[in-house]
């Protein structure tokens, strides 16, 4: 275990036990809504997350905490100097009318008021001690009120999104010496504390194990005597966060979402598992219940046999259609593993038509106008109107931790019509035992918003001479994503996805090659570069593996998705690769989901066969030495991987066999020095990475 990366840390929890001696133990919990709360310990403490909370057993009461407040917990066997008890609001967020976008809130005689959220924000008050007291949610214009009506009377913290207010309500009851609420002038920067003010440890007259600490994972318990316990601590590693526990033998991680409850206490504690959340259970029999219908055009979905349906067709004809089954806002805010699933039929869905499964975490109150991410995966056509098929996914992880979430049924239409019966809708949140540091390498996703999808290889560190594009069309979702070196104006790989929601519509190929207008104008390359250069401009993510519009397929014709190549090259052994590509992507029977990296070599010298020279432009294009592909395959819930590797030459090879530049994934990192497939489970890259399954892949 490297220490080191703890210095990244959000908390150090020091083991609650009482110090030897007479002692009194204060704890410290310094929270993100800028308040410092100090606690009187009991002589055995006990601190408890349950249900997403934090809950903190003293001498004489307990406090709870929603855990997302909290940036740091210490303790400490001295009584800090503190000011006065704060008795007038204290405002982090003001109004602003040279810029009404800002975020601001204002007291009335009726509630709190907040205008400029973010659509469909939770707002929430909590006393001072951090029990719940109240809520609200801002509508589809960002404003929210919470009524006064809902307040006690005392000093209150209100949060709205990133921003929370403390206000006074009546006459403050929040006196003594028991706790302490300190405003400060700006937010707390999460930082790691790793000193301790003083050793804390068991008294050596305790036989373990008359004191042990318990982590609950759902229904799996691992217990510790306390005794051999140095620290425990709260680790955020990129994106992971993690419980540690060091103990005097070993350093045991535990994955912080799935834990539900850590406990300091006698053997005889039992700890509580906090119930699964219900977001939303439709029979759909009678009627749509929290769902609602929005039609842009044509027929509704209504509901018809017991069940929620979508059809064009009626009295013999067929009318086009596009209709939206819109469930409300969920938040998922605190959800680390949510399921959403269903029953259906589907039956004469062919060219021309579409059902899908969408979700996004921004709904900006019509569909046709929404943003929305294609989570179907695939569909099995029926041939009877009895047999229901089950459909279930994973909601995609980037929209956990969101507050806002939406999905929705899509059924569109032309000339011919399918029909789609759903009943039975569930989406809850579900508990699985999940192997410790899952994704230990997966990719931030700050600064590029899409670098959670499992196509993505590991993003390049240099953020600030790399650039990642995104292509997409409002019809099909992204077209592919690339990432650009600017130093090098060239591409260091393209990848993508096939699946259901991107069918092979066959429009053609439009041949207009054109500058990427994402990419700023000093760090573009451009058609004529390739004049008299005796390469062609080698696609990345080919032609017609783009076929389901023609502005989709226009967008494979950026300059940003081309390579030179000799075309000896591209029109030979790397067409035959892409070709066995195309063909695995565009069979549904074969794949759920296939997910592809092609690149050419660039981020070593010894891998650049040169530079282009042009006869009409002063640039010199990297050429790549090698080309290759990394290729997985998702379905039925399995997954497996393979690379094809080729070296650059003018020799024609217009036979290859695919099975002789087959190599595996693992192979092709270390040639590459790139992470491929770095978004899946550690321990699920592990496995795929070394396969090399020819018969799988039907070229042996």
């Amino acid at each position: 275990m490297d220490r080191n990366k703890f210095l990244q840390g959000i908390l150090l929890l020091l083991t609650l036990l009482p110090l030897c001696g007479q002692a009194k133990v204060y704890m410290i919990v310094t929270a993100t809504n800028e308040q410092l709360t100090v606690l009187q310990l009991a002589e055995r403490p006990v601190l408890k997350f349950a249900d997403y909370e934090m809950m903190v057993r003293t001498a004489d009461a307990e406090y709870t905490f929603d855990r997302r407040d909290i940036a740091t917990v210490t303790f400490t066997d001295t009584m800090p100097d503190l000011p006065a008890i704060p008795t007038e609001i204290t405002q982090l967020s003001s109004p602003d009318s040279q810029h009404p976008s800002t975020i601001f809130w204002q007291q009335t005689g009726d509630g709190i008021t907040f205008h400029s959220l973010e659509p469909y924000t939770p707002v929430a008050a909590y006393t001072i001690d951090g029990r719940f007291v109240g809520s609200t949610r801002a509508d589809v214009h960002g404003n929210a009120t919470l009524s006064t009506a809902q307040l006690p009377e005392g000093m209150l913290v209100v949060r709205a999104g990133s921003v929370a207010v403390k206000v006074t309500s009546g006459v403050s009851r929040y006196e003594g010496q028991s706790r302490y609420e300190v405003p400060r002038t700006s937010h707390l920067e999460k930082t790691s504390l790793l000193e301790r003010t003083r050793p804390l440890k068991t008294p050596r007259h305790l036989a373990p194990p008359a004191d042990s600490l318990y982590v609950n994972k759902g229904q799996t318990f691992h217990v510790y005597d306390v005794d051999s316990i140095e620290c425990i601590l709260f680790q955020q590693d990129g994106n992971q966060d993690s419980l540690w526990v060091t103990t005097t033998r070993a350093t045991h991680a535990f994955p912080w979402e799935r834990i539900d409850s850590l406990t300091l206490s006698r053997p005889s504690f039992s700890p509580y598992t906090a119930a699964p959340t219900i977001y939303a259970e439709e029979k759909f029999y009678t009627e749509f219940g929290s769902f609602s219908v929005d039609t842009p055009k044509g027929l509704p979905w209504v509901i018809d046999f017991s069940s929620a349906k979508a059809t064009g067709y009626v009295g013999g004809n067929t009318t086009p259609s596009e209709s939206y089954l819109i469930s409300q806002p969920m938040d998922m805010s605190r959800a680390k593993q949510v399921e959403m699933s269903f029953e259906y039929i589907l039956r004469y869905a062919r060219s021309g038509t579409a059902n899908r499964v969408l979700i996004t975490d921004y709904f900006t109150g019509e569909a046709s106008t929404t943003e929305w991410t294609d989570i179907t995966g695939s569909l099995t056509q029926g041939n009877d109107w009895a047999t229901f098929y089950d459909w279930t996914r994973n909601i995609p992880e980037r929209f956990l931790g969101e507050s806002a979430v939406v999905v929705a049924l899509y059924y569109s239409c032309g000339g011919s019509s399918a029909t789609w019966e759903v009943r039975n809708l569930r989406i809850r949140e579900i508990y699985e035992e999940i192997v410790v540091a899952t994704n230990l390498n997966r990719n931030p996703t700050l600064d590029a918003p899409e670098a959670w999808r499992l196509e993505y290889p590991h993003l390049n560190e240099d953020t600030d001479n790399n650039l990642v594009i995104v292509k997409k069309t409002e019809e099909y979702g992204i077209t592919y994503s690339l990432e650009w070196d600017c130093t090098k104006k060239s591409q260091r790989w393209t990848c993508y996805e096939f699946h259901d929601g991107i069918p092979d519509n066959g429009v053609g190929r439009s041949n207009g090659w054109m500058d990427d207008p994402d990419i700023p104008k000093a760090y573009q390359t451009h058609t004529e570069d390739y004049n008299g250069s005796g390469y062609s401009r080698g696609h990345m993510c080919m032609s017609n593996d783009r076929q389901s519009s023609e502005d989709q397929n226009k967008q494979t014709f950026y300059m940003s998705n081309a390579h030179p190549q000799y075309q000896a090259h591209n029109g030979g052994l790397w067409q035959t690769l892409e070709n066995t590509v195309n063909r695995w992507g565009n069979n549904a029977t074969f794949r759920d989901t296939l997910y592809v990296v092609k690149a050419g070599t660039i981020d070593n010298d010894d891998d650049i066969l040169g530079y282009t020279n042009s006869t009409k432009t002063s640039a010199h294009l990297l050429v790549p030495k090698y080309f290759y592909m990394a290729v997985l395959c998702y379905k039925a819930g399995q997954y497996h991987a393979i690379a094809f590797w080729t070296e650059h030459t003018s020799q024609s090879i217009t036979k290859a066999k695919p099975k002789d530049y087959a190599i595996t994934v693992d192979e092709l990192e270390e040639r590459t020095g790139i992470d491929f497939f770095c978004n899946l489970p550690d321990d699920i890259e592990a496995t795929v990475q070394q396969e090399l399954n020819l018969q799988f892949w039907g070229i042996q």
